[in-house]
């Protein structure tokens, strides 16, 4: 009888063993993830768009749309961010389809410019994996409205000719624009959107900055704390070298970033919390 007991207490050793085995890789493979929102507010920017027609027979159009939006940042590793994202979206659900545009109208001959309000919901919180901590942010679009809309004329063209009893009118060069003075040498759209990459890590963000800084010699474009920068350029800065999510109070969209340092643009006009150097954005 005792010898059937030490086999059974064997056998039953044994098949806990295994079963505590497979335990442990069913949970390696289940990341534990813990998602805590920690704060939420409403913000509002304005976009500037400018649409040139001037050479164009008809009108043309441009759709602006805002779209629900996560952004996962910190020690996550890159094999799970995707399992992350699905339960940051799974979270907040009832947005997840949530969607804001607007049409954009320049007629044939025009070079318009216009002032887009964009309002939306900004969560943020923190990311714990398998003891990992992280960032998230989510922004969840509300509505937009057009602020105002101009002409700015074509080159060569008077947008309020004159009448035929005056003399003519001597063409005299623009003045340079605010945006023009500031940061004096431009960027193209095209290069703009090729540093569109979204969050990266610390050396990738530098080789887009140094990128950014060849364009702009003699350290031209750069700016103190407290200067206003305009909508329209791409600025290289840090908005907080404490708070990650600090750029998400300014009016501008984050190209290549490590928290809120990098390369971002302006979409509309603020005060520069610290120092930088901008370039403006042309078509």
């Amino acid at each position: 009888m005792q010898k059937f007991s030490a086999a059974h207490r064997i056998v039953l050793t044994v098949f806990i063993l295994l079963l505590n085995g497979c335990s442990n890789n069913n949970t390696s493979g289940s990341p534990d993830v813990q998602v805590n929102e920690v704060s939420n507010n409403t913000t509002s920017y304005d976009e500037t768009i400018h649409i040139n027609n001037c050479g164009g027979k008809a009108e043309s159009e441009q759709i602006k749309e805002r779209s629900f939006s996560s952004n996962i940042e910190g020690g996550i590793e890159v094999g799970v961010q995707q399992v992350v994202q699905g339960i940051i979206s799974a979270k907040y659900s009832r947005a997840r389809n949530t969607s804001v545009s607007h049409k954009l109208v320049a007629p044939a001959g025009t070079n318009m410019e216009f002032l887009l309000r964009w309002q939306e919901e900004v969560h943020a919180g923190n990311v714990v994996v398998n003891g990992s901590t992280g960032t998230y942010t989510v922004k969840i679009p509300i509505a937009v409205e057009q602020v105002s809309s101009q002409d700015l004329g074509c080159s060569g063209n008077v947008p309020n000719p004159p009448s035929a009893t005056q003399a003519p009118i001597n063409t005299i060069p623009p003045s340079p624009s605010y945006a023009e003075k500031l940061c004096p040498h431009a960027i193209t759209q095209n290069e703009v959107n090729s540093f569109n990459i979204g969050v990266a890590d610390v050396s990738t963000v530098q080789s887009y900055i140094n990128r950014f800084d060849d364009g702009r010699p003699n350290d031209g474009g750069a700016f103190l704390q407290g200067t206003r920068i305009p909508a329209g350029v791409v600025i290289a800065t840090n908005f907080d070298k404490v708070n990650p999510n600090k750029w998400l109070d300014y009016p501008v969209i984050a190209l290549v970033n490590s928290g809120s340092w990098g390369l971002f643009q302006s979409t509309g006009d603020f005060t520069a919390p610290n120092d930088g150097a901008c370039r403006v954005i042309i078509p």
